[in-house]
C-alpha cells in the first residue's frame, strides 16, 4: 500500500511540472518575427477597365526536361500516382515460366551428377606466402600513386 503512493505522488509530482511550462517560455514573442507586408496594389486608370499584364515569359525547355517523357515526372518531383505504372519488360506467360525452371532443374540435376575433381587445400607456408607477395604488390601499387 505504502509502494502505490508513493508512485501516484511521483505521477502526480511529474504531471503537475507539465503544467508550468507556458508557450512563452518555449518560443519567446520576441524570438517571432511578422511576415513581410505586401506591396501595395498598383494604382489603374479606370476602376472598371482592368489593366492587361503581360504573360511572364515561358522558361527555355532544356534538353533534360524534353527527354523527360509526359508519363514519368521530372527529376526531383513527386511521382504522379494516378498514371499507370508501365512495365519494363513484358511479363512472361505461364508456359515460359515453366519452360525456364524445367531447364534451370535440369542443369542442377546434370551438375549435380556429375563428377568434381578433388580439390587440395592450400598449406599454412603457401597461405602466408601468398598473404606476403600480395602485400607487397599493394604497397608496391600505393607507392606508384
Amino acid at each position: 500500500m505504502m509502494r502505490s503512493g508513493a508512485l501516484a505522488a511521483a505521477v502526480f509530482g511529474a504531471l503537475a511540472g507539465c503544467q508550468t511550462a507556458s508557450l512563452e517560455e518555449v518560443a519567446p514573442v520576441s524570438a517571432m518575427t511578422a511576415p513581410a507586408p505586401l506591396p501595395p496594389p498598383a494604382p489603374s486608370e479606370s476602376a472598371e477597365a482592368p489593366v492587361a499584364t503581360a504573360a511572364p515569359a515561358a522558361a527555355p525547355v532544356t534538353a533534360m526536361q524534353a527527354s523527360v517523357q509526359p508519363t514519368e515526372p521530372p527529376p526531383g518531383d513527386y511521382p504522379n500516382l494516378n498514371v499507370p505504372m508501365q512495365s519494363a519488360a513484358p511479363t512472361l506467360t505461364e508456359a515460359e515460366t515453366l519452360e525456364g525452371t524445367a531447364r534451370l532443374q535440369a542443369a542442377r540435376r546434370a551438375n549435380a551428377s556429375a563428377p568434381r575433381a578433388p580439390r587440395d587445400a592450400p598449406s599454412p607456408g603457401d597461405m602466408r606466402r601468398l598473404a606476403r607477395d600480395r602485400l607487397q604488390e599493394t604497397l608496391r601499387r600505393i607507392e606508384a600513386e
